[in-house]
């Protein structure tokens, strides 16, 4: 069964706290969720994302990853 959680989204400028469920495709909610231990979130004030990993019935926020400077060639 999908659960959601009471999250507040990492993201510097936002801050935005609620209940959410996972971002998940309908084929992952069957096998997947009842041992899944990371999951995806999406902000549903600034739509950015952000991982959390599932202990016990919380999802604690994973670091988000640093940012990409800008003007750099890969």
């Amino acid at each position: 069964m999908l659960t959601d959680y009471p999250v507040h989204c990492p993201h510097e400028d936002c801050g935005w706290r609620g209940s959410l469920f996972p971002d998940v495709t309908r084929d992952e909610w069957r096998p997947a969720l009842p041992t899944r231990r990371e999951i995806s979130f999406s902000c549903p004030h600034c739509k950015r994302k952000w991982q959390a990993r599932i202990i016990g019935d919380d999802a604690v926020n994973l670091p988000l990853p640093a940012p990409t400077p800008v003007g750099t060639d890969a």
